[in-house]
């Protein structure tokens, strides 16, 4: 660092210092200055798992005095999300004891209509917050603001889509990745390494208990998992590749990454499924289960079959 100096304005006052820094003379100022200012950065999650993502890094006070602003499913932690504005919002009535059946018909006559995004974002508020880190993604545009429509609406609240983060992973690997560069946009790459680390010796610690109990590939339980049952579609992206990291195969032959896809009620029969794992997107257990009642066990499955936990 050379030299310094300030404007004096008088009686004492300094209007204006300077100083200049040398970025060549040691290879850790810049990373130290650029994640410096990233520790400041207001955020804003649009999406549930990126908000837990940083409360992760950053513990949930951390995350409560950055964050600003999130989805409308954004609901945990509790102590993170509580009073911070809700940013987006589904265009179509998702919730509200609907069944899977009412939504599916209203996203249709929604798309019938000429909506063209699942999901509204506040303009207005963004242009008046200003937050330097929005966070987002391109898996599903039904589930989430995708980033499409979060860049067209940064544009025109007059900030760039720069401001954009988009988190796309579709493997559990991929989740862990996400947590890393989530860590290094938010300046804190050591905290992000550690999170990740941790995740990573607790997901080792059942690799090995699913190989010392499951054995070989053969012996391990055909699984079937639905993330809807209307209409009725087999779980994609990380749910496989969760599954089989704890010790079940894809009744389906579905591989870890893939996308969610719509399935026939022939191939849940031909399946030969032993189990059946159901994580509804948006429903909550007790609503999967009724929706089991409904649409799966008087259809093909013994009751015993199924875990909606």
């Amino acid at each position: 660092m050379a030299g310094g100096g300030g404007l004096d304005g008088g009686g004492g006052r300094t209007l204006a210092t300077y100083c200049h820094f040398h970025l060549g003379s040691d290879a850790r100022l810049a990373p130290a200055i650029v994640a410096a200012a990233r520790r400041g950065q207001r955020v804003v999650s649009l999406l549930p798992s990126a908000t837990e993502m940083v409360a992760a890094v950053l513990g949930e006070a951390g995350a409560a005095a950055r964050l600003v602003g999130v989805s409308e499913h954004c609901d945990w932690p509790a102590a993170v999300v509580a009073g911070k504005r809700v940013v987006t919002r589904s265009a179509v009535a998702t919730r509200a004891g609907r069944s899977g059946a009412e939504v599916d018909a209203a996203v249709r006559a929604a798309r019938e209509a000429g909506v063209g995004a699942a999901h509204t974002v506040d303009v207005a508020w963004l242009a008046a917050a200003r937050p330097a880190l929005v966070l987002t993604q391109d898996t599903c545009a039904a589930c989430d603001a995708a980033e499409g429509s979060v860049h067209a609406a940064l544009r025109a609240a007059g900030l760039g889509p720069e401001r954009a983060l988009t988190l796309r992973p579709v493997t559990v690997a991929g989740v862990l990745g996400s947590v890393r560069r989530l860590g290094a946009a938010l300046g804190e790459e050591a905290a992000a390494e550690a999170t990740a680390a941790r995740l990573e010796a607790r997901l080792a610690a059942v690799e090995r208990a699913v190989l010392a109990s499951a054995g070989e590939e053969a012996a391990r339980p055909r699984l079937l998992g639905l993330e809807s049952l209307f209409p009725l579609v087999a779980s994609g992206q990380w749910l496989p590749d969760q599954r089989a990291r704890a010790g079940a195969r894809d009744a389906l032959g579905d591989e870890p990454g893939g996308a969610a896809r719509l399935v026939s009620w022939a191939e849940v029969e031909g399946c030969g499924a032993e189990a059946v794992v159901l994580c509804c997107c948006g429903r909550t257990a007790a609503g999967a289960a009724a929706e089991a009642e409904q649409h799966l066990l008087s259809q093909t499955l013994p009751r015993h079959f199924l875990d909606t936990s």
